[in-house]
């Protein structure tokens, strides 16, 4: 054999033992790179996702695509990143709605816990805000308040089975009171209903654009629902002392389908722990009361499998369906 047939066999032989992925792409990345929002646009959402997706696409040299699919409470999004290319170029913004949605139908077309992790970007626990309207500044007034109302008090949330809506549900039935859920397409719609007076109260994050209602008085916060009182707002009641454990913890996380290479999630990791280190970034979470992520990717793989075990059990005792 001569040594020019030699080469092109010994190239043939390498080809056959390279990834896949490896000879199609090059490094990575060489183009755009996509991150799925599964809900309507504005809101917070957008702000994380534009907050570190602009220094990961500094830090990985090619710009950002920011794409919305909302429906379902988060599943469309999620379905169409589970059915991705595994490249890394399209990932996944991620919330507890994901999980929370896929028990509460009997086909459900993904799974969290199967995506591959990039990093958890942050959390912060739900907060109990209510129009200035409502004849309560506390807790105790205002399931008073809402034991008096016959036909229920009006609540929005950000669509069915979102995190704000499951645990206003568990709120109410613990609290013995009625909720009435409006359902929204996302939290720029629900936050416009609460101060507009179309609902009462509403379940979310704290956000600038709902903190700063609350700085104008047009809205009253009445209570957190973690166990620790808030760095920035203290004197916010813990719902805890009212219903002992009561809890709920928004997270918000990148993940890349499942069987995304372990190199291409690993630069997606890096990125994002850079953006999550810049003192812009800490300061702009720490404004909205946002604990950021530690930058690994066993951190949020093990907050998914955590949720995944709670909210298994916990959505079908609540009987809550999405058909």
């Amino acid at each position: 054999m001569h040594k020019s047939q030699r080469r092109q066999v010994s190239a043939l032989l390498l080809s056959a033992f390279t990834p896949t992925w490896v000879r199609a792409q090059g490094a990575f990345p060489s183009r755009p790179f996509k991150i799925i929002i599964p809900y309507a646009p504005g809101g917070l959402s957008d702000f994380i996702v534009r907050t570190v997706g602009e220094v990961m696409a500094r830090r990985l040299g090619q710009p950002l695509v920011v794409d919305y699919k909302p429906g379902a409470a988060g599943a469309i999004g999620s379905q169409f990143v589970a059915t991705s290319p595994a490249d890394g170029y399209t990932q996944l913004f991620a919330n507890p709605g994901q999980v929370i949605s896929r028990y509460a139908t009997s086909k459900p077309t993904y799974d969290l816990t199967a995506f591959a992790p990039i990093g958890l970007i942050s959390q912060t626990p739900m907060l109990l805000y209510v129009n200035a309207s409502v004849p309560a500044n506390n807790l105790r007034e205002f399931i008073d308040y809402a034991r008096s109302q016959p036909q229920g008090v009006e609540c929005g949330n950000a669509g069915v089975l979102s995190l704000g809506h499951v645990t206003a549900e568990r709120f109410a039935r613990e609290a013995g009171i009625r909720f009435v859920h409006v359902p929204y397409k996302g939290g720029p719609q629900m936050t416009l209903a609460l101060r507009t007076g179309e609902t009462k109260a509403m379940f979310t994050t704290p956000t600038s654009e709902n903190l700063g209602h609350v700085d104008t008085g047009a809205f009253k916060v009445l209570g957190v629902a973690s166990q620790t009182p808030m760095p920035r707002r203290p004197g916010v009641a813990l719902i805890s002392s009212i219903i002992p454990g009561f809890e709920a913890q928004a997270w918000y996380a990148l993940l890349a389908p499942p069987g995304t290479p372990g190199p291409v999630v690993a630069a997606l990791n890096a990125a994002l722990r850079a953006a999550l280190a810049e003192p812009d970034v800490r300061e702009k979470f720490a404004r909205i009361d946002h604990a950021l992520g530690d930058g690994t990717t066993t951190q949020l793989q093990a907050i998914v499998q955590a949720e995944n075990q709670v909210w298994s059990a916990v959505i079908p005792q609540m009987g809550i369906r999405a058909e």
